[in-house]
């Protein structure tokens, strides 16, 4: 699929608006006009400082996933993410929680999301639905993040009821084509696990991670 001649694109192009009211509520609307897929990328409402929950969003987000996933492209390594993340659902429609204990050193999402796609130009009620978790700590923390241990754990179930997945993937590069695929696999649901580990001291970082699918 796709082409292998050489060639240019911009690969991000991003305009969002964020803030907060009231210190305890909150919003982001982020919009992407880069690739064949432009669109929404994030796009919620929330409230923060929640006894237990800690912070809710309701909109279009990421689903708690891999750390590869979850980390922002500001922040990537490279410029893409690892071939890992092809299992990851990424962004989605619907509600997260996200409960944080011990000064934020223990954290964890979970949520429920209606399959909208990536840009969320289309889902109706009838459509495919997800639950997503993760769980992660940080027992080494100093230095504000200079120097960590990170450790995570994540699983989502989608419901398929009888209807299709696949999934594909290129090389850790946009361009050009998708070198491997699967095609379209009959299911009636798919179980989906991640574990995450990453470790900074100073200039040196270290990732691994680990995700397997259950069809």
């Amino acid at each position: 699929e796709g082409s292998t001649e050489s060639g240019g694109k911009i690969r991000r192009a991003r305009l969002y608006v964020s803030g907060s009211l009231f210190e305890n509520f909150l919003f982001k609307a982020q919009y992407d006009f880069a690739g064949a897929k432009a669109g929404i990328k994030d796009l919620y409402l929330g409230a923060r400082n929640l006894p237990f929950f800690g912070s809710v969003l309701i909109g279009h987000m990421k689903e708690p996933s891999s750390l590869d996933q979850m980390t922002s492209s500001n922040n990537n390594t490279f410029m893409e993410r690892g071939a890992g993340a092809t299992l990851d659902a990424a962004r989605n429609t619907g509600i997260t929680m996200y409960p944080r204990f011990f000064d934020s050193r223990l954290g964890w999402d979970l949520g429920a999301y209606i399959n909208s796609n990536e840009t969320a130009s289309a889902f109706d009620f009838d459509s495919e639905y997800n639950v997503a978790t993760r769980v992660y700590g940080l027992p080494w923390w100093e230095e504000d993040g200079r120097k960590m241990f990170y450790a995570g754990v994540a699983a989502t179930h989608q419901f398929r009821n009888e209807g299709t997945t696949s999934y594909s993937g290129r090389p850790n590069t946009s361009f050009g084509p998708r070198l491997i695929g699967t095609g379209d696999i009959s299911t009636n649901g798919n179980n989906l696990i991640n574990i995450s580990l990453a470790n900074v001291i100073g200039p040196f970082t270290g990732q691994a991670e680990y995700s397997h699918s259950f069809i």
